[in-house]
């Protein structure tokens, strides 16, 4: 009896502990959306409903302080302030958040001292706070359709800078301007295609 019973609590602790992994593997998943500050407003609205159903699938979100565009849709569609991270200019940034506006802007000469802080803080939207946590996947909204830091131009905007340092580390790129990207995300917010999918397709 004395066996069965522990057998029965070894297995219940394994499941646990599956459990447990399973859901820490969930949280690791971590998704920046960002975009332009005049997003139309159907846009904006695929945002919220987007950053809602990545929350309650146990993705971290990750965005700006803008008080409109993108950073506003994914604000307000995070319902636990814990499962988001907002980044401003006003606080430490790492000197790689610096570094990449060197590399990636194109005329960073030209950015005034506050247009360099903005776009080093795009390196934290992208990669963390510490710049040594890359998202596994950015979403946005610029009205060139921008996919790439090649496609990147000066009409790109801000967003370009997230989406240069997304491009370079790897981090797959959605922009809701494009309509493939588009109908992606709106099969995954009508559980047509899994998380999974949304991340990796």
């Amino acid at each position: 009896l004395n066996n069965r019973n522990n057998s029965r609590g070894t297995s219940v602790s394994l499941l646990l502990v599956y459990l447990i992994l399973f859901f820490v593997g969930i949280k690791m998943i971590k998704v920046t959306i960002v975009g332009w500050r005049y997003t139309p407003k159907d846009i904006m609205a695929i945002m919220i409903r987007l950053t809602s159903k990545l929350e309650n699938d146990g993705c971290r979100l990750r965005t700006g302080d803008c008080p409109i565009g993108g950073d506003l849709a994914c604000r307000s569609g995070v319902k636990h302030r814990a499962n988001i991270e907002v980044y401003t200019p006003f606080e430490e940034i790492p000197q790689l958040g610096y570094d990449l506006v060197d590399e990636l802007h194109g005329r960073p000469s030209k950015l005034t001292p506050m247009g360099r802080k903005l776009m080093a803080r795009n390196a934290m939207q992208v990669l963390g706070r510490n710049c040594d946590d890359p998202s596994n996947l950015l979403v946005c909204y610029t009205e060139d359709g921008c996919l790439n830091h090649a496609s990147r131009t000066k009409d790109t905007g801000g967003t370009g800078q997230a989406i240069s340092i997304a491009d370079k580390y790897g981090v797959k790129i959605l922009n809701l301007s494009d309509y493939s990207h588009l109908e992606l995300v709106e099969q995954y917010l009508i559980n047509e295609i899994e998380l999974d999918t949304l991340i990796n397709k």
